[in-house]
């Protein structure tokens, strides 16, 4: 189990990155937006709540996760700024009683369970997000059902896993949030992306973790060499999904019409792996050939946009999200 949770981090972050760039460029941003920017701006408050204007962007951030259904942006933005910060504190005091605070966000319009759960996900880690691909990755579970008590349902679940991997791995900083995420990544992966899963890759993974391993020397003080440290590279595993999704979600704010796979990510400064640098790269190679291609095909017929269809047929894949007012 915990070989197969090891490099959920990085993992996460190329197939977001594959995702996004299948549905639209600009969602990237807004998953950078919810998975690292948001979590910092809630926990820095001397009560934890969101705004107006947060709750809203959550809600088109979760709209990219589900099925595209433009009018809960329209509805839940009805809700008035004073009730915004007013539940959601009153939810984040809850807590840890999930029931509780789940019971309280859904009084705000347009918001259930499966919303209510995205929530307080940005604000405390400890509490899953409800994502339909992490339940369809629990064996026993049939149609799902976004009632607060199949949400209560999943979160056993979810908490059944963390028990065992910490037992497995007692000093993994895992949480419930991390395993959603890991839950999604292969499922999404293995629809997106199935090269990054292959027998093949997973071996070279497991043979480079092994090799950082044993180039550790805790009792020896030596100077912090980016390329062959094994401690740096445990650390990159868990950072580098942060630095390389923060990298694009900034240059795509800056200019929004930029083509994503012009973005240039510093390795050095990320202290990537060569194995992932490989896997990086394949990733562009196989969006710029015939399969990766179709892939973007289907992602923007997916989204029911004809127009972009029409040019991505002539390969003009359009920059913009059309979306976006």
């Amino acid at each position: 189990m915990r070989e197969m949770f090891s490099d959920m981090p990085f993992m996460y972050g190329m197939v977001a990155v594959v995702v996004g760039v299948a549905v639209s460029f600009v969602s990237v941003v807004v998953v950078g937006r919810f998975q690292n920017v948001l979590p910092q701006e809630i926990n820095k408050r001397s009560e934890k709540y969101l705004t107006h204007e947060e709750l809203t962007k959550l809600m088109e951030w979760k709209l990219t996760r589900g099925k595209f259904r433009p009018r809960l942006t329209q509805l839940v933005q009805t809700n008035t700024s004073e009730t915004v910060k007013e539940v959601t504190c009153n939810a984040f005091k809850c807590l840890p009683d999930v029931k509780l605070a789940i019971t309280e966000l859904t009084t705000l319009k347009a918001v259930g369970p499966g919303t209510a759960s995205a929530i307080l996900c940005a604000g405390c880690h400890q509490v899953p997000f409800m994502a339909d691909e992490a339940i369809q990755a629990i064996p026993g579970f049939g149609k799902i059902d976004y009632t607060l008590k199949f949400y209560l349902q999943y979160l056993d679940k979810i908490r059944s896993c963390l028990k065992k991997l910490l037992n497995k791995d007692p000093k993994g900083e895992w949480n419930e949030h991390k395993i959603e995420l890991c839950l999604w990544t292969h499922v999404v992966g293995q629809k997106f992306a199935p090269e990054l899963f292959n027998n093949k890759t997973l071996m070279k993974r497991k043979r480079a973790t092994t090799d950082d391993e044993s180039q550790e020397t805790p009792k020896k003080t030596k100077s912090l060499d980016l390329t062959t440290n094994g401690s740096v590279k445990k650390m990159e595993k868990r950072g580098f999904s942060d630095y390389f999704t923060s990298t694009i979600t900034e240059t795509l704010e800056k200019d929004p019409q930029r083509d994503v796979s012009t973005i240039e990510v510093d390795l050095k400064l990320s202290t990537l792996k060569p194995i992932h640098a490989q896997l990086l790269m394949s990733i562009y190679e196989f969006l710029q050939g015939e399969k990766g291609r179709k892939v973007l095909l289907n992602g923007w017929k997916a989204a029911g946009i004809t127009e972009a269809v029409e040019s991505a047929r002539k390969w003009r894949i359009p920059t913009l999200d059309p979306f976006m007012p």
